[in-house]
């Protein structure tokens, strides 16, 4: 990348700014997403670029290259953007957010002095603030803010553009293998793992609700810990964590002496279990008192994955 966007307004400005006046200075200026059209190979295209612009009167004083670090796709003999303006707009919170708005906390007129700390701490804050209607962000809109911002980070660090993360630190890819119904392994599925916690708020009651991504190392550490404080809640973790289940719909599961048949259906051959299915296929009052149990989001017959097996027939026992 070339020299940052804060360097650019400084240059313009012509001389060396105290921090106070350089605090002064910024407040005028906003990142934004810009769309233009351009010819590659004689085709249009649109591309969508982050800008710095003044705020009054709107008017563009930057270009950034920030956008060519998001991921693009080879479309027949040109380059298309796979990054949408929806992601583009939450690094520009982002970006507003740490080297303007906050200046006066956290310092920086880089974004390569950015630490996780900061990540988190806008993360929250865009969680916990109210949107124009009184609602807060839903978690499906903070969750698209950390994927769009940890993978801008990712390819920051990939560039080795950021002082102090490494990309270890806000996103882990690894493959995982999985097999077709009939046993034969199909290529590795790349998964995005983020290292950067997520909470967000329940509108209607206020309350701070945490949506954490767990390392796989972590679930067998709960298992031991309910066999240990509470059995009773041990298998329904085991179902929650390897056999595919909501929480809602594992209360749903039945015992095997119910009048509506067994939820879970083992499949023994010589002995031994091969195959395990849940049977979320219809919701039934199981309660004695009537209320409803949970529900179940896609009634299905939820197969087990293979491997997961044996250590679904042990916590069955």
């Amino acid at each position: 990348m070339c020299k940052t966007e804060m360097e650019v307004m400084l240059e313009r400005n012509g001389k060396e700014l105290s921090d106070k006046e350089y605090q002064e200075m910024i407040k005028n200026y906003e990142f934004a997403v810009q769309s233009y059209s351009h010819i590659v190979d004689d085709r249009p295209c649109v591309k969508d670029r982050i800008v710095i612009r003044k705020k009054n009167p709107k008017c563009i004083v930057a270009f950034t290259k920030y956008e060519d670090l998001l991921i693009y796709r080879v479309n027949k003999d040109f380059a298309e953007w796979s990054g949408n303006v929806a992601e583009l707009r939450c690094i520009c919170q982002f970006l507003q957010y740490v080297l303007i708005d906050r200046y006066d906390k956290f310092k920086i007129r880089d974004i390569a002095d950015t630490t996780k700390e900061m990540i988190v701490q806008w993360l929250w804050e865009y969680a916990g603030t109210p949107l124009k209607n009184g609602e807060f962000p839903k978690k499906e809109s903070v969750l698209l803010h950390r994927m769009a911002v940890c993978q801008f980070i990712w390819m920051l660090c990939h560039e080795g553009k950021i002082k102090h993360i490494k990309k270890d630190d806000v996103l882990v890819h690894h493959y995982v293998e999985r097999k077709t119904p009939d046993g034969y392994l199909r290529t590795p599925q790349k998964v995005a793992e983020y290292q950067v916690p997520v909470r967000y708020y329940h509108t209607d009651t206020g309350l701070i609700q945490l949506n954490r991504d767990m390392p796989d190392k972590i679930i067998p550490i709960f298992i031991r810990m309910a066999e240990i404080h509470d059995p009773g809640i041990t298998f329904a973790i085991v179902c929650s964590s390897y056999f595919g289940g909501r929480t809602g719909e594992i209360c749903n599961m039945r015992r095997v002496d119910s009048k509506y048949g067994p939820g879970l259906i083992r499949t023994i051959e010589d002995g031994e279990v091969t195959a395990m299915h849940i049977d979320f296929r219809k919701e039934y009052v199981i309660r004695t008192d009537g209320k409803s149990t949970g529900r179940i989001k896609k009634k299905r017959l939820q197969e087990v994955f293979g491997p997961f097996v044996p250590v679904g027939e042990y916590y069955y026992q």
